[in-house]
Protein backbone atom coordinates (compact mmCIF):
# COMPACT_ATOMS: atom_id res chain seq x y z
CA UNK A 1 0.00 0.00 0.00
CA UNK A 2 1.39 3.42 -1.17
CA UNK A 3 1.01 6.57 1.16
CA UNK A 4 0.82 9.70 0.63
CA UNK A 5 0.78 13.06 2.77
CA UNK A 6 -0.04 16.49 2.52
CA UNK A 7 0.62 18.72 5.76
CA UNK A 8 -1.86 21.58 6.92
CA UNK A 9 -0.77 24.27 8.68
CA UNK A 10 -2.82 26.47 10.74
CA UNK A 11 -3.31 28.04 14.20
CA UNK A 12 0.54 26.81 15.42
CA UNK A 13 -0.72 23.05 14.63
CA UNK A 14 0.38 20.94 11.57
CA UNK A 15 -2.27 17.97 10.88
CA UNK A 16 -0.93 15.17 8.03
CA UNK A 17 -3.81 14.21 5.81
CA UNK A 18 -3.33 11.06 4.14
CA UNK A 19 -4.91 8.54 1.02
CA UNK A 20 -4.25 4.96 -0.07
CA UNK A 21 -5.07 2.96 -3.11
CA UNK A 22 -5.08 -0.96 -2.51
CA UNK A 23 -4.09 -2.50 -5.56
CA UNK A 24 -1.93 -5.36 -6.73
CA UNK A 25 1.00 -3.96 -7.95
CA UNK A 26 0.65 -6.67 -11.07
CA UNK A 27 -2.78 -8.10 -13.22
CA UNK A 28 -3.92 -9.63 -15.71
CA UNK A 29 -4.95 -8.79 -19.20
CA UNK A 30 -9.13 -8.67 -19.89
CA UNK A 31 -9.49 -8.94 -15.95
CA UNK A 32 -11.59 -6.41 -13.80
CA UNK A 33 -10.96 -5.23 -10.31
CA UNK A 34 -12.12 -3.31 -7.49
CA UNK A 35 -10.14 -0.78 -6.51
CA UNK A 36 -10.12 1.26 -2.79
CA UNK A 37 -8.86 4.22 -1.68
CA UNK A 38 -8.82 5.31 1.95
CA UNK A 39 -8.34 8.57 3.66
CA UNK A 40 -8.38 9.99 7.45
CA UNK A 41 -10.37 13.18 6.07
CA UNK A 42 -13.85 12.50 6.99
CA UNK A 43 -17.17 13.10 4.62
CA UNK A 44 -14.63 13.09 1.78
CA UNK A 45 -15.10 13.15 -2.13
CA UNK A 46 -13.45 11.08 -4.23
CA UNK A 47 -12.47 11.75 -7.92
CA UNK A 48 -11.01 9.21 -10.03
CA UNK A 49 -8.87 8.81 -13.30
CA UNK A 50 -6.72 6.95 -15.09
CA UNK A 51 -3.23 8.54 -16.57
CA UNK A 52 -0.72 7.13 -18.28
CA UNK A 53 -2.26 4.48 -19.43
CA UNK A 54 -0.80 2.25 -22.05
CA UNK A 55 -3.22 -1.14 -21.75
CA UNK A 56 -6.06 0.61 -22.62
CA UNK A 57 -7.41 0.24 -19.30
CA UNK A 58 -10.69 1.47 -18.40
CA UNK A 59 -13.04 2.76 -15.20
CA UNK A 60 -16.44 0.67 -15.22
CA UNK A 61 -19.40 2.76 -14.77
CA UNK A 62 -19.15 5.61 -12.06
CA UNK A 63 -17.19 4.93 -9.53
CA UNK A 64 -18.84 4.65 -5.82
CA UNK A 65 -17.27 6.81 -3.80
CA UNK A 66 -13.92 5.41 -2.52
CA UNK A 67 -14.40 2.14 -5.17
CA UNK A 68 -14.01 1.91 -8.66
CA UNK A 69 -14.43 -1.19 -11.01
CA UNK A 70 -11.64 -0.82 -13.49
CA UNK A 71 -11.10 -3.37 -16.60
CA UNK A 72 -7.25 -3.59 -16.85
CA UNK A 73 -7.21 -3.42 -20.65
CA UNK A 74 -6.53 -5.35 -24.23
CA UNK A 75 -2.63 -5.02 -24.01
CA UNK A 76 0.41 -5.46 -21.64
CA UNK A 77 1.74 -2.18 -20.23
CA UNK A 78 0.80 -0.41 -17.21
CA UNK A 79 -1.30 2.66 -15.87
CA UNK A 80 -1.96 4.78 -12.81
CA UNK A 81 -4.98 5.05 -10.96
CA UNK A 82 -5.36 8.67 -9.99
CA UNK A 83 -7.53 9.57 -7.07
CA UNK A 84 -8.03 13.05 -5.93
CA UNK A 85 -10.12 13.24 -2.14
CA UNK A 86 -11.49 16.34 -1.72
CA UNK A 87 -13.08 17.34 1.29
CA UNK A 88 -13.74 21.46 1.64
CA UNK A 89 -10.68 23.48 0.68
CA UNK A 90 -8.53 20.23 0.75
CA UNK A 91 -7.52 18.58 -1.69
CA UNK A 92 -5.16 15.34 -1.54
CA UNK A 93 -3.77 13.49 -4.61
CA UNK A 94 -2.61 9.81 -4.26
CA UNK A 95 -1.55 7.88 -7.37
CA UNK A 96 -0.78 4.16 -8.16
CA UNK A 97 0.80 2.24 -10.61
CA UNK A 98 -0.55 -0.72 -11.74
CA UNK A 99 1.88 -3.19 -14.45
CA UNK A 100 -0.83 -5.76 -16.71
CA UNK A 101 0.73 -8.58 -18.02
CA UNK A 102 0.07 -11.09 -20.32
CA UNK A 103 -1.75 -14.63 -18.93
CA UNK A 104 0.02 -17.91 -18.92
CA UNK A 105 -1.29 -19.69 -21.87
CA UNK A 106 -0.20 -23.26 -22.58
CA UNK A 107 0.79 -24.11 -26.28
CA UNK A 108 1.88 -27.52 -26.02
CA UNK A 109 -0.57 -30.03 -23.75
CA UNK A 110 1.94 -33.26 -22.25
CA UNK A 111 1.25 -35.95 -24.25
CA UNK A 112 -0.11 -39.68 -23.44
CA UNK A 113 2.39 -42.36 -22.58
CA UNK A 114 2.28 -45.75 -21.35
CA UNK A 115 5.02 -47.80 -19.72
CA UNK A 116 5.90 -50.84 -17.90
CA UNK A 117 6.09 -51.18 -14.14
CA UNK A 118 9.59 -49.54 -12.98
CA UNK A 119 10.68 -47.80 -15.96
CA UNK A 120 10.97 -44.24 -16.15
CA UNK A 121 9.26 -41.29 -18.17
CA UNK A 122 9.00 -38.06 -18.99
CA UNK A 123 6.38 -35.58 -19.67
CA UNK A 124 6.53 -32.06 -20.91
CA UNK A 125 4.54 -28.58 -21.42
CA UNK A 126 5.38 -25.70 -23.29
CA UNK A 127 3.63 -22.51 -21.98
CA UNK A 128 3.86 -18.39 -22.94
CA UNK A 129 3.60 -15.56 -20.97
CA UNK A 130 4.56 -13.74 -17.48
CA UNK A 131 4.11 -15.27 -14.08
CA UNK A 132 5.65 -18.24 -12.37
CA UNK A 133 4.22 -21.85 -13.39
CA UNK A 134 4.29 -24.38 -10.43
CA UNK A 135 3.31 -28.38 -11.15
Amino acid sequence: MWFFSLFVFGFGKVSAQTCSIDAPPTICIGGNFLYTASTDLSSATFSWNLINNTSNASIIGAPTANQASINHGTTTGSYTIEVKVLQGATTITCTRTITVSSSISITAQPVSITSGIGCSVSFGVTATGNGTLTY
